[in-house]
């Protein structure tokens, strides 16, 4: 299966990139052979900039 995680950050707690890497790691923890891409997103707001580099 083939999964796209797209979130925004966890304020004050974690950045997207934080966040889609921890959902990856679950999701490959439940199937190992799942391709998985991580594309970090931002609402204008906190982090937009990290999203966008």
């Amino acid at each position: 299966m083939r999964w796209l995680v797209c979130p925004d950050s966890f304020k004050d707690c974690l950045p997207a990139a934080a966040v889609a890497a921890a959902l990856a790691g679950g999701l490959l923890a439940g199937d190992a052979s799942a391709e998985v891409r991580c594309l970090p997103l931002a609402d204008g707001g906190e982090g937009t900039v990290a999203a966008l580099l």
